[in-house]
């Protein structure tokens, strides 16, 4: 099969979780699949040698990169199929041409006062002209599935639910205590709770900031430690600190490069997510994998991703918030039994299962198997 890709997000060096899905998918795609042709489309050449099934191919456009470049090749190259990580599918694509679109959340739609002008109207638009016009459609999540659903009934029966993965050889129980050193040493770390996602108000971190403003004083000294770039409407988030007087242990370390995030993971006391609302939360697996506990909000993905595994929060509650972390950071034997559970759930997760998954979908869409 000729595999076409929207790998315009996926080699950047500030990824997120909608970047790393992209890059780990075609990655293992390409991988497990050598009698399949891959065809890259990109921003930029990436630099990567690629196996002989795969190859870039880039397009030049400043704007309308989709609607326009990527667009035109579904025309000129013979693709028996375009896969689209994330969300934007091209309007002006060929027609009998097959669209797989993964949707990994619905949140402009549902939280609209904390998106971006003008970008919540573009992302609200395109995510809701590929659910109704894609061929098929992976959601990353039974909630984003739910999501789609709920917003466009005839969806139900073109859309697939594939969980995301990690990456095994990085997030393990086995980093050394030479990282962890070199993490502490580098961002000046002690004791801490760590956040890991961009800074943005549906991640929920005011309340984040005032549930540990709340336990400060039984911490005993366990800082609260922020990684990630910033998203938009973050101001409110950035004074919070200096508001509860616990400036000098909130730390905002902006984006932290990959390479050092398995250690911050594993030296963290807990990592805490309570987002209002996230279509996969894949920082929180991650942490899981290196052993460290997690609290996370109810009513979302994260609910299916940790399971029994983490302490759930009322995300609209300081108070709930505040008592769980309390609990996870300071009774010891709570900590190592949800350590223990969370190893073992993560598990259930790989981005290679992911990507057979994905592909196998693919062979539906075009009519090898039914649906």
């Amino acid at each position: 099969m000729k595999i076409g890709i929207d790998a315009s997000r996926s080699f950047g060096s500030q990824r997120t979780g909608t970047e790393n899905y992209s890059l780990k998918t075609i990655e293992e795609l390409i991988k497990n699949h050598p009698d399949d042709d891959f065809v890259l489309y990109t921003r930029e050449f990436s630099g990567r040698s690629w196996p002989v099934n795969a190859h870039e191919k880039r397009i030049v456009l400043p704007r309308l990169w989709t609607q326009l470049g990527l667009a035109l090749k579904t025309y000129i190259d013979r693709l028996d199929i375009l896969f689209i990580p994330s969300h934007t599918m091209p309007i002006l694509g060929k027609k009998s041409l097959k669209y797989v679109v993964t949707i990994h959340d619905l949140g402009v739609q549902f939280l609209p006062q904390y998106d971006k002008f003008p970008h919540k109207y573009y992302l609200d638009f395109t995510t809701k002209y590929a659910i109704r016009n894609a061929d098929g459609l992976i959601a990353v999540s039974q909630t984003t599935k739910k999501d789609i659903v709920n917003f466009c009934p005839q969806a139900v029966s073109k859309t697939k639910v594939i969980y995301e993965g990690f990456d095994e050889e990085v997030f393990n129980t086995k980093i050394s205590k030479k990282s962890i050193a070199e993490v502490k040493k580098k961002f000046e770390l002690k004791d801490y709770i760590l956040f890991v996602g961009t800074i943005q108000p549906r991640k929920n971190l005011s309340r984040l900031i005032e549930a540990y403003a709340k336990i400060f004083p039984k911490l005993e000294g366990v800082d609260l430690v922020i990684v990630g770039k910033k998203g938009w409407n973050y101001e409110d988030i950035l004074r919070m600190p200096k508001k509860l007087d616990v400036k000098k242990n909130v730390k905002f370390l902006g984006y932290v490069p990959d390479e050092f995030l398995p250690a911050m993971y594993k030296n963290a006391k807990i990592t805490v997510l309570p987002s209002l609302y996230e279509g996969f939360g894949l920082p929180i697996l991650e942490s899981m994998a290196v052993g460290t506990p997690v609290v996370v909000a109810k009513g979302s993905s994260l609910t299916e991703v940790v399971e029994k595994s983490g302490l759930l929060v009322n995300p609209k509650s300081v108070d709930d918030i505040a008592e769980k972390m309390l609990q996870l950071v300071t009774k010891k034997s709570i900590h190592a039994r949800y350590s223990k559970l969370a190893i073992k759930r993560s598990k259930d997760f790989s981005w290679k299962t992911s990507a057979i998954k994905t592909r196998k979908f693919f062979d539906q869409i075009v009519g090898v198997y039914e649906l």
